[in-house]
């Protein structure tokens, strides 16, 4: 069947859209265009509303919205099959979310979507406002999914790009969706060199058709867990401040080459310590923007590999050796004062349940608490070692367990839990 006279075939510049891609490619009149051309992919933003009427982005998850978008989809495109009578329906092949905060404080989402045909989105915008009370607009300024994952991924060059801080480290990705990492590296032939460097520098990957000068050779994970553990760093928010205080370190100009006085010396040492300093923290912020992910993971296992050892020696002493270690390794930050303290507290509690006629075997004599708290942690978890405190508010209660509780931590594993009973 041929097209009507003064019909003319559109022809989009998107290169993942076969040419022939059916009625929906017609558009009538001279030189007219449908507003938003079938295409596979697309880019789409949820943006913040005041209006009464329509839903917000912050009160929903990525995972909420992106499976919502992918079941709206379905029934767009099943509805679409059965109007023209086609074989098979379309169907969305992937696609991702992310969260976006604004300078107000107002949330943002965007989103990728990857179809196995080309399709407009007005039915599906139309779909999620009336049934959702969303309001989305999508965008045609992407010619591949690619291009669009690296929009929402990887921060963008110049003053206007998007800095790595305003990123989303947790994208919702569809089920069988490849990393973040893997998408990226997976770069379509077609997109601009200036794309594919920017994902190379923000992944740290080598250029094509070389490895890179050697010093610019990437951080291995084992220097990375070296340089934490040599610094301290044992959170992601350390290391990110640490990389902020040493990124860019004042560095004076030096004395002339013949000046060799002890001063001349103690400049030229201290501007070399800066540059040495601020050269670890370039190949540091490396391999925290490609790893920017799965940094929190990253670190955690340096630490715990760091910590085995001793994590080992620990495990093989009885809960009390390790009190006995802590009493002698850790400084008293009470000052004596938590003994005479516990005693006193004891002493009122044992007076009051006295006058209450508490049974004279429940009573909280000093020696008795001790004596049961010393068997549990010399015994270990077994029958019949337990230690049971139960009392009104302001008791003491967990005044008595609490150097235990700095020593061993409240869900530790290392033989002391603490559970409230009573209130």
């Amino acid at each position: 069947m041929f097209p009507p006279l003064g019909w003319k075939k559109l022809r989009t510049e998107n290169p993942q859209v076969p040419q022939q891609i059916g009625p929906l490619a017609y558009c009538q009149g001279e030189g007219a265009a449908p507003q938003v051309a079938p295409r596979r992919q697309f880019l789409g933003t949820w943006s913040h509303t005041d209006l009464p009427d329509l839903a917000k982005p912050k009160d929903t998850t990525k995972e909420e919205f992106g499976n919502l978008l992918f079941r709206s989809a379905r029934k767009v495109f099943a509805f679409g099959q059965a109007q023209r009578g086609t074989a098979r329906a379309n169907v969305l092949l992937k696609g991702s979310v992310v969260d976006e905060v604004h300078q107000n404080g107002e949330v943002h989402k965007h989103f990728g979507i990857l179809a196995d045909k080309a399709f407009t989105p007005h039915a599906l915008e139309s779909h999620l406002q009336s049934k959702h009370r969303i309001r989305v607009h999508f965008s045609m300024t992407h010619d591949y999914y690619w291009t669009t994952f690296v929009y929402m991924t990887v921060p963008g060059d110049g003053p206007n790009g998007k800095p790595l801080e305003s990123l989303d480290p947790e994208p919702w990705l569809s089920p069988g969706h490849p990393p973040v990492n893997d998408e990226l590296l997976d770069m379509p032939r077609g997109a601009r060199k200036s794309d594919k460097l920017r994902v190379r520098n923000f992944l740290g990957a080598a250029p094509e058709g070389g490895r890179g000068r050697a010093e610019d050779a990437e951080l291995s994970f084992e220097d990375f867990s070296a340089a934490l553990v040599d610094k301290g760093l044992r959170t992601r928010g350390a290391a990110l401040a640490w990389l902020g205080r040493n990124k860019s370190l004042p560095v004076q100009e030096g004395p002339a080459a013949e000046d060799h006085s002890e001063a001349a010396e103690e400049l030229r040492g201290a501007d070399d310590a800066a540059r040495q300093k601020m050269d670890e923290a370039k190949k540091l912020g490396a391999f925290v923007h490609k790893h920017v992910r799965d940094l929190n993971d990253r670190i955690a296992l340096a630490w715990e590999i760091e910590d085995a050892v001793s994590q080992e020696e620990r495990a093989a002493l009885s809960a009390w050796d390790i009190v006995g270690a802590a009493a002698a390794a850790v400084p008293c930050v009470c000052k004596g004062q938590w003994i005479g303290l516990t005693e006193q507290m004891l002493g009122i509690q044992v007076a009051e349940g006295r006058e209450q006629k508490v049974a004279p075997d429940e009573l909280p004599h000093s020696e008795v608490v001790r004596a049961a708290l010393r068997k549990a942690l010399e015994n270990g978890c077994a029958k019949h070692q337990n230690v049971f405190f139960i009392g009104p508010p302001n008791a003491a209660k967990t005044h008595v367990v609490a150097p235990l509780v700095t020593i061993f931590g409240k869900e530790s594993s290392g033989g002391l839990w603490e559970r409230p009973t009573t209130r």
